[in-house]
């Protein structure tokens, strides 16, 4: 993906020793930006509402995401650095919002709530409804439902909570 920001690229394994404080914000930045490319046009009118495309786009999301943000999270915990720091909270800052974004995204909820909807999803394996189940039960948690001011609320809590126990 990245030639030169070793948590853009592929690789199976972590590059530790070439991973900077300097790579941190651009890659998040850049895959919270795809991610939410992604979203927009997974919810867009038109897209398809199956299982492969609502739920596993998501995960594979969530898998980039989750590649980059790991092992810095590790060299947070075992090799800390002020430099480090200073990346550090305002990138988990960011990964909380849009957690919370996310789970309030009501397009995104009804897109997966089609799926526990639709005449065939008792059908599903089982892991595939239980995913789509704990999907929906995770919006519920994250405020979904929730009407303005508490919805904004909310998020300011949740962005508190992660500054604070940064």
């Amino acid at each position: 993906m990245s030639p030169d920001n070793p948590l853009l690229a592929d690789d199976t394994l972590p590059a530790f020793s070439q991973i900077r404080p300097e790579h941190v914000e651009p890659a998040i930045d850049t895959l919270l930006a795809d991610y939410r490319a992604t979203i927009d046009a997974l919810v867009a009118a038109g897209a398809p509402r199956d299982f492969d495309h609502v739920m596993l786009t998501q995960e594979r999301l969530e898998q980039r995401l989750a590649r980059a943000w790991a092992p810095v999270s590790h060299l947070q915990a075992v090799a800390d650095s002020e430099a480090l720091r200073a990346v550090y909270g305002p990138a988990e800052e960011k990964l909380t919002e849009h957690a919370i974004e996310l789970g309030q995204n009501r397009a995104l909820y009804a897109a997966v709530q089609t799926l526990a909807d639709a005449a065939d999803f008792a059908a599903l394996p089982r892991p595939e409804r239980a995913l789509v189940e704990h999907a929906l039960r995770d919006f519920r948690l994250s405020g979904v439902a929730l009407a303005e001011p508490a919805r904004s609320r909310f998020r300011e809590i949740g962005v508190e909570v992660a500054r604070l126990s940064t």
